[in-house]
């Protein structure tokens, strides 16, 4: 605390604090030149100390001095937002045939050419006091680095420039300024010096997009309007510091800016770019990706199996590794696209051929259903994760943000496809986005696990939402609905005048006049109190969404399965072996012979035939070994040591019962369950 007080009396001399190494983390395999290298810095912990604290400190207002359409490091911001917004633009400029230039920039190294003074001055246009201004710069400037090469720092020395990759504070410094750059073409804009695209989607049309240094730049079809846009990134790069790389960079061009796609790419120095192209590490395409578009999940798959020994692995180890690594690597492309079949199956099958086969091309036994394995521990499962579900649960979260939250991606979506409607009214129909359809193929199971909190009514449907009780009143009361006129209306259009506004197609007599008055009993002392619909998650107490919340649900199959296995406190390849016994699926000759295996059934040891209850409970082998080593003896020890006054005595005794276990069991493993000649091998 005494260090804190000293600087904000300004009497800390933090550039004495103000010290760290750069290490130099390639890009690419085989890097030769400097530019394939990242610069990471490891700095000084005192200071990162007061770095941290300003960042805690400019992340609050972070979303008030930093446009919606940069999505990176900001509290409530979400990578895959911008992506959204790309990926809708990208369809519906295609779809319709809509002019427009879209302009992928790569700035070079960007973190390293950012100029102070122009940060200064970026700092102070966005009304931070001179006491802000100069903490920022005692963080920024007057630091000393050193270079890590081979394990051997060099020679100290003072960076002119630029940010620090390592420090927590400068990714948000470098958003404030590459918020710049959104500032000066929204200005441009407003003078009519360039246009942007999709205008009837986005107010004044999308001009640019950005997540941190990765930015795209939308155009109208203008050769002049793109001059100027060159001009303007040619002097924000001369402002802030911050080089574009036009060899680098892409143009996409659409509509009638197709013809002249050559003299784009002749002024922005920059190459004409193909579909799919990737964009924050998702392929990005005005169609729907194809199976083969998903090769590089499939590759990092094979990438991870080649490198893993799977026969010097338990089978304890190899579910670890399936959970931990395989099912985490589509992630991140599940929590955006509705995974095609035939990729999922295709990653089921790298799983499966893990789990059973280890990396072996010799096929083995699947002793049990894939389905059966995905199911929780809890429900008689391996709790290996369901793909397919996840997916469904990724996607869903989307749903839930658009239902409650408004931002840009909101806007454009709602424009785009519901058009003031309500979000049950989305269709999938032909000609929609990869995106959307994924959304579409999941929205009445979400809608079924939540209900609506009524506002204004406008965005609720009467009939088909729940939000007047558990189920929608369309199951309620079916006679009503089967006969209305308007089956999609609103809850605001309904209740929102005195009587009812609905209307029937024939007369109401008898039992559905009574189921009529029922209803008009339950819903008109509903008032409509104003404000937004918020849509509740009824799976969590809190009303918010969480995948894991839906997971469980969908993976549900209605068992509850005793736990005494997996609590055990015993390596994990032995409770899943245990596990195989309760199941009834080990190889034992009963369970060889129903998969057509023609060896003699009898047990090697005694007369009886071989199954899983005789092997390992009623042979004279598995008797002897339970009741006399395993019950009868160690238990006899272990009292008896107890009882003795020399501790050392006690100890000999109670480590020779744990010896007898031990090997009895190592004799039963060997010359019980594992011996060849049990199923006629030699």
């Amino acid at each position: 605390m005494a260090l804190f007080e000293d600087f904000h009396r300004g009497s800390l001399a933090l550039n004495r604090l103000n010290f760290g190494n750069i290490t130099l983390i390639a890009k690419v395999g085989d890097a030769n030149r400097i530019q394939q290298y990242r610069p990471i810095c490891l700095l000084n912990v005192s200071f990162k100390i007061f770095t941290k604290m300003a960042t805690n400190r400019l992340v609050k207002v972070a979303h008030k001095i930093i446009r919606p359409l940069q999505t990176a490091f900001l509290p409530e911001r979400n990578i895959m937002e911008g992506a959204v917004v790309l990926h809708e633009t990208l369809h519906e400029l295609h779809k319709k045939k809509l002019n427009g230039v879209i302009f992928k920039i790569d700035f070079e190294k960007a973190y390293d050419k950012v100029r102070w003074d122009f940060l200064q001055q970026t700092m102070r246009m966005k009304g931070f006091s001179h006491t802000w201004c100069d903490w920022i710069r005692s963080f920024v400037q007057g630091g000393n680095v050193a270079i890590n090469v081979n394990g051997q720092n060099g020679s100290f020395f003072q960076t002119m420039k630029g940010l620090r990759q390592g420090d927590p504070l400068s990714p948000i410094l470098f958003n404030v300024v590459a918020d710049m750059l959104a500032i000066i073409i929204n200005r441009a804009k407003v003078a009519g010096k360039v246009n942007g695209v999709i205008p009837h989607l986005v107010n004044d049309g999308l001009s640019i997009l950005q997540y941190a240094d990765d930015t795209v730049i939308f155009l109208d079809h203008n050769l002049e309007m793109a001059r100027n846009m060159k001009a303007l990134l040619c002097v924000f790069e001369k402002l802030s510091g911050l080089k574009i790389n036009f060899h680098k960079s892409k143009i996409f061009c659409f509509g009638q800016a197709k013809e002249c796609e050559n003299d784009y790419s002749e002024l922005f120095g920059c190459r004409v770019g193909t579909f799919p192209f990737r964009y924050l590490g998702l392929p990005m395409h005005y169609k729907k990706l194809r199976n083969s578009d998903w090769k590089t999940i499939e590759e990092r798959f094979e990438q991870r199996l080649s490198g893993w020994k799977g026969k010097l692995l338990s089978v304890g180890g190899r579910l670890v590794l399936i959970n931990s690594v395989l099912s985490s690597l589509p992630m991140f492309m599940l929590s955006f696209f509705a995974i095609p079949k035939g990729v999922l199956k295709k990653l089921k099958y790298f799983r499966s051929r893990f789990f059973w086969q280890n990396d072996q091309h010799k096929k083995k036994y699947h002793l049990i259903r894939w389905d059966q394995i995905r199911q929780p521990k809890e429900q008689g499962g391996l709790g290996i994760i369901d793909l397919e579900i996840q997916n469904k649960c990724l996607l869903s979260k989307w749903l839930f943000k658009l239902a409650n939250e408004e931002d840009t991606w909101q806007d454009l979506v709602h424009n785009k496809y519901l058009k003031g409607k309500p979000l049950g009214s989305g269709t999938k129909k032909p000609g929609i986005s990869h995106f959307w359809a994924g959304l579409m193929e999941v929205k009445q199971t979400f809608l079924n696990l939540g209900s609506f909190v009524i506002g204004d009514g406008t965005q609720v449907r009467f009939w088909e939402d729940i939000w007047c009780g558990n189920c929608p009143l369309k199951f309620s009361y079916p006679s009503l609905f089967n006969i209305v006129r308007k089956k999609e209306a609103t809850v605001a259009e309904v209740i929102g005048s005195s009587p009812l506004n609905v209307s029937f197609r024939r007369g109401l007599h008898g039992e559905r006049l009574l189921a009529w008055q029922q209803l008009v009993g339950r819903v008109m002392n509903i008032e409509l109190r104003g404000g937004k619909d918020v849509f509740r998650w009824d799976l969590n107490k809190s009303g918010v969404f969480s995948v894991s919340s839906m997971y469980k649900h969908l993976i549900n199959n209605g068992l509850k399965v005793t736990q005494e296995i997996w609590q055990t406190k015993i390596p994990l390849k032995t409770k899943i072996f245990l596990w195989y016994i309760k199941r009834g699926v080990l190889l034992t000759k009963d369970n060889l012979a129903q998969r057509n295996w023609l060896g003699h059934k009898g047990c090697c040891f005694c007369t009886y035939n071989e199954s899983i209850q005789h092997l390992f409970f009623y042979c004279q082998l598995a008797k002897s070994l339970w009741r006399i080593v395993l019950f009868r003896r160690t238990f006899w020890l272990r009292q008896w040591a107890r009882l003795q006054r020399n501790e050392e005595l006690a100890q000999w005794l109670t480590q020779g019962a744990q010896s007898l276990e031990v090997v009895a069991l190592r004799v039963f493993n060997s010359f019980g369950w594992q011996v060849p000649v049990r199923i006629g091998y030699v």
